[in-house]
């Protein structure tokens, strides 16, 4: 059976914030937690606000280049991503605004299957066009960067 989604939806999440450093999240069934590292005064419960940022790139890109794989009958049997991002601290250590706190991210994308080359190429180009988390942060100016190979 196939679900039919529609174009446009609404969606609504919470957040419990107990300490100045420390967010619950709530997003329908699923709970998460934010925190800072015990040395910047956090908890350590969760990991940072700009480390849930790089979390959901990854898992955006996992998921949409599957829906695209599966779309156009490429098998996948799976993908592991590195992800390097600089950070610029300048502005959560309110020592100056920031335009682009994160200058670049280079997300290392190892796919695991029998995929040709112009798969590949195929792959990257229908991933910038559909991952909204991509589009958005190549639209604060960050450099977003990809890096494919297949695992050996």
């Amino acid at each position: 059976m196939v679900i039919r989604q529609k174009p446009r939806v609404n969606r609504h999440s919470s957040a419990h914030c107990p300490t100045h450093s420390r967010t619950h999240f709530t997003s329908g069934e699923a709970h998460s937690i934010v925190d800072e590292p015990i040395e910047r005064g956090g908890t350590n419960k969760g990991p940072a606000p700009t480390d849930t940022l790089i979390a959901a790139l990854s898992g955006c890109t996992n998921v949409i280049t599957h829906k695209i794989a599966y779309a156009n009958d490429i098998h996948l049997d799976g993908m592991d991503i590195e992800i390097d991002w600089d950070f610029d601290t300048r502005g959560v250590q309110l020592i100056e605004e920031i335009d682009t706190p994160f200058t670049s991210i280079t997300l290392k994308i190892v796919l695991k299957g029998n995929i040709s080359p112009d798969q590949i190429i195929f792959l990257q180009t229908e991933l910038k066009k559909y991952c909204p988390l991509a589009k958005l942060i190549r639209a604060a100016g960050t450099q977003l960067n990809e890096e494919w190979s297949v695992a050996a």
